[in-house]
């Protein structure tokens, strides 16, 4: 009898482990890592036909040289502030409210299916 549970365990275990390796060397999604990539790089290029525009406002103004330093600048203060605050740890939940729940980073959930 111990035999066959044995033999029934290791036939369990190696099927699970069959199973993860196959899950661990599937590659993910390209089509939607490839989709993702192509508007990070739109949205970029829009960022910067925003920079821009603006230097080219700011220039009727000033001329464009200070306006393409004025723009630099306040890129750079953006930039210094964006960095300080993701430095902070973000506050802690207030007394009477619960944490916020932790995302599970497989989308599909405990079931796995």
């Amino acid at each position: 009898m111990a035999r066959i549970v044995r033999e029934e365990i290791h036939t369990e275990l190696r099927v699970a482990r069959d199973e993860l390796r196959r899950e661990l060397t599937r590659p993910p999604h390209p089509r939607t890592a490839r989709l993702y990539t192509g508007a990070g790089v739109t949205a970029l290029y829009a960022g910067g036909a925003a920079v821009a525009l603006l230097v080219l406002l700011l220039a009727m103004a000033v001329p464009a040289w200070a306006a393409a330093l004025i723009m630099t600048a306040l890129l750079v203060i953006a930039a210094v502030a964006l960095r300080e605050a993701a430095k902070r740890p973000s506050p802690a939940p207030h007394a009477g409210q619960p944490a916020p729940p932790a995302m599970d980073p497989d989308p599909r959930g405990r079931e796995g299916g």
